[in-house]
C-alpha cells in the first residue's frame, strides 16, 4: 500500500536522505572489504612463503587468515543489519510525515 504525503517535497527529501545513507554505507563497507581482503591475501601469502622454513610463522599466518575471514563475514552481517535499520527508519519517517 502506497502512503500519501502532504507534499511530494517531503517524500523526495525523505527518499534522498535514505539513498544518501545507503550510499555512504555502501562506500564504507566496500573499502572495509578491500582492506580486509588485502590483509587476508597478505597473510595467505606469508603462510605460503613460510611453509617449509618456519612452522610457527606458518601457523600464525593461518590463524590471522582465519581471523581476517571471520571479520569479512562480520562486515557482511553488519552491512545487512544497517541496511535493515535504515529501511526501518525510512518507514518510521514515512509514517510520521503521513500523519
Amino acid at each position: 500500500m502506497d502512503m500519501k504525503f502532504k507534499t511530494t517535497k517531503e517524500y523526495k527529501k525523505l527518499k534522498r536522505d535514505f539513498i544518501k545513507n545507503i550510499f555512504w554505507l555502501n562506500l564504507i563497507c566496500f573499502f572495509g572489504h578491500i582492506i580486509n581482503l588485502f590483509i587476508l591475501s597478505f597473510f595467505i601469502y606469508i603462510s605460503i612463503l613460510s611453509y617449509d622454513k618456519d612452522f610457527p610463522h606458518f601457523v600464525l599466518a593461518i590463524i590471522m587468515s582465519v581471523f581476517a575471514f571471520i571479520i569479512f563475514i562480520f562486515i557482511i552481517i553488519y552491512y545487512i543489519k544497517i541496511i535493515l535499520e535504515c529501511k526501518v527508519d525510512f518507514d518510521v519517517e514515512k509514517e510520521k510525515w503521513n500523519n
